[in-house]
């Protein structure tokens, strides 16, 4: 089975844990453990066989989102490991917790029938996380830690299981950065106890006192002679030098690690070098418990006893005041369970255990005097007096504020009936302007129809105009290529005769020529006269007959070009009346390209009107709704403000009956 167990509490709640995580991997489970970022190295420490998914926050911390981007990748870390169970780890469970169920509907969860923690609110129990688990485990809310998770350890593996106390073997690189860091304080292979007495504003109602630890530590160092360490976050590291300048001469026997970085490794390699732990209830003490180391803490009884260190040497102490078990929502002037314990009990008790004496570990509760119940008792009458007297003051200052805000509400709904009366024109505007706007679009529709028609017909008329230019072009062409022709035949013919002519004629000279040599011959010759003169009468017949057929083609030639002529005086009257028709058909372009134009105008001038109603009509509707959502902002602003001021109310009478 694969389980991912969800651990969003800090190191002393994690290394508790370790044993149901071990248990269940040793019966075979595949254990995926999502933890804060502190907690990274410990899983390789203490369960190296599980995975390890990191929190993208704290989950206790009001900034946690699993729609952001570090949230995405969690739950798809989650995803990943394919759980077939969810196992709440903590008694104590926050939102988170709660959303990450709802993101992964189909698995079963498991947890403890615990409380809800809400920030700035006691935690109180969830009805809807009961249905939720299966199964769910109840155990009272101060149980050991380790009994706790034994129970839930044994629900999940269906079957009765007994943990061990955690076990720790610091790895050796830890130790051997932990001799580094000693070596810079001059503590290299010396023996030294481990301190932890620094806190945080936040925390610092569960630590001792600062004097009380200067006092305690400083006769430690007197008595036994034994060197000091302190350990802690940078953070604490201006109360640690507080603490040590107290302590007086004692404090030349004591360095300090508070102030320089270092991971958690490096702390399990101090403490696993250290001869014991002395201080708070923090993550160091439970981390040296688990080391076998002995510890000696100052316990307060907010959660007592939850979170007792399984420790096998060592002496726990805390005083057990009648309002034991807060969790920390401490109404007193201070928290005496663990400011009020003595230093001389906690001397003795840190003598047994410093000397080597102490073989056992126990966990002691001390009792108040009479003097300091007493006190404890005048401090929450004398607070529940003020908290009682404030209340009256804050309830007539409420009655007035709600007397105020009722006027303001009566106010608003007349506001918002003449705001819904506006809304309501506004509708009937914006039903008209959609009428209007309707017949736009019909009217837009039928302009574009004509035009569309319009266009048609000047398409039309264009390509008449151009085939009667096309026409026009061809019969131009045409009409020159027969008067072309015709020049061209007549000066053929011309050249034709002339050439002919020129041809009898010179034909005609030879034989004159011949003839006149004739004569001469005849006159010399009288016998050939009568021969010579019927060749002369044969050449006179050749020549008329030569002219005969140039005058029969001079005619042809006539002929021809009168034939021309007719057809180039038709071509003429076709072109004419060609020319004639165009005018008319450019006149008729014209006037409908005038008309086409002044119809698109008079749209135009029609269709911006429109829009421009349209945009008074929008503006108006615009500023109605703007003015409705501000009366809803300041509704809503009203029933915040009345919300939260009933949340302080509800918190105010918790603590005024002690709940709080």
């Amino acid at each position: 089975m694969r389980v991912v167990a969800l651990n969003p509490d800090a190191i002393g709640d994690f290394v508790l844990r370790t044993p149901a995580f071990n248990a269940l991997l040793d019966r075979g489970f595949e254990v995926s453990l999502a933890v804060r970022d502190m907690n990274m190295p410990l899983v390789r420490m203490y369960t190296p066989r599980a995975k390890a998914i990191q929190y993208p926050c704290n989950p206790y911390g009001p900034r946690f989102n699993l729609d952001s981007a570090e949230g995405q990748q969690f739950l798809e870390g989650l995803r990943q490991a394919r759980p077939d169970l969810l196992a709440f780890a903590s008694f104590q469970y926050t939102q988170f917790e709660i959303d990450v169920a709802d993101r992964l509907p189909g698995v079963r969860c498991a947890g403890f029938d615990g409380l809800i923690f809400k920030e700035g609110f006691p935690p109180f129990p969830s009805e809807q996380m009961r249905k939720r688990l299966n199964p769910c485990v109840t155990v009272a809310q101060h149980t050991l830690e380790i009994r706790k998770n034994e129970r839930l350890c044994a629900a999940i593996l269906g079957e009765g299981v007994t943990l061990p106390a955690p076990s720790l073997q610091a790895p050796e690189s830890a130790v051997a950065d932990a001799r580094i860091r000693l070596r810079s304080v001059g503590l290299d292979g010396q023996s030294f106890w481990a301190v932890c007495a620094g806190d945080l504003p936040h925390a610092r109602v569960k630590n001792w006192e600062y004097a009380k630890w200067a006092e305690l530590l400083a006769g430690l160092v007197h008595r036994h002679s034994i060197q000091l360490l302190f350990v802690g976050s940078q953070d604490e590291h201006e109360v640690t030098n507080h603490i040590r300048s107290l302590m007086g001469d004692a404090a030349s026997r004591t360095a300090s690690l508070t102030g320089e970085p270092g991971g958690l490794e490096s702390v399990v390699g101090v403490l696993e070098l250290s001869r014991g732990y002395i201080g708070k209830d923090t993550g160091p003490m439970h981390i040296a418990a688990s080391l076998g180391k002995p510890v000696v803490s100052v316990f307060g009884a907010g959660d007592w006893p939850r979170f007792v260190p399984a420790a096998r040497i060592g002496r726990t102490v805390t005083m057990v005041m009648p309002c034991a078990g807060c969790s920390w929502c401490c109404h007193l002037e201070k928290s005496h369970c663990v400011k009020d314990v003595p230093v001389d009990v906690m001397a003795r008790l840190a003598d047994l255990v410093v000397s080597g004496e102490c073989k056992d570990f126990q966990a002691v509760e001390l009792q108040p005097d009479a003097l300091m119940s007493a006190a404890t008792v005048r401090q929450s009458w004398e607070r529940s007096w003020n908290v009682r007297r404030a209340m009256h003051e804050e309830w007539g200052r409420f009655n007035q504020w709600h007397s105020d805000r009722l006027q303001d509400i009566e106010h608003l709904k007349a506001a918002l009936a003449v705001l819904t009366k506006e809304r309501n024109a506004l509708a009937g505007a914006e039903a008209r302007l959609a009428e209007l706007s309707a017949a736009v679009a019909v009217e837009r529709e039928k302009w574009a129809s004509d035009q569309e028609a319009l266009e048609k017909r000047l398409a039309e008329y264009q390509t008449a105009a151009e085939q009667e230019s096309e026409l026009v072009r061809r019969a131009d062409s045409q009409l020159a290529q027969l008067e072309q022709n015709h020049v061209t035949a007549l000066e053929r013919a011309r050249e034709e005769a002339n050439q002919r002519f020129s041809e009898a004629a010179a034909r005609s000279d030879r034989e004159l020529v011949k003839l006149r040599t004739a004569l001469t011959e005849a006159v010399r010759h009288r016998d050939d006269t009568k021969h010579v003169v019927e060749r002369l009468k044969a050449a006179v017949t050749e020549k008329e007959e030569l002219r005969a057929r140039l005058d029969s083609l001079e005619s042809e030639s006539l002929a021809k070009m009168a034939d021309l002529e007719i057809t180039l005086q038709r071509s003429r009257g076709d072109l004419n009346t060609a020319l004639r028709v165009l005018p008319q058909l450019r006149s008729d372009n014209a006037e409908l390209r005038r008309q086409l134009d002044a119809l698109a105008d008079h749209e135009e001038i029609a269709l911006q009107r429109q829009r421009a109603e349209f945009d008074v009509l929008e503006a108006d509707r615009v500023n109605r709704g703007q003015q409705i959502e501000a009366l809803h902002e300041h509704i809503a602003s009203l029933n915040k403000a009345f919300d939260a001021y009933k949340g302080r109310l509800a918190l105010r009478v918790l603590r005024i009956f002690g709940l709080a």
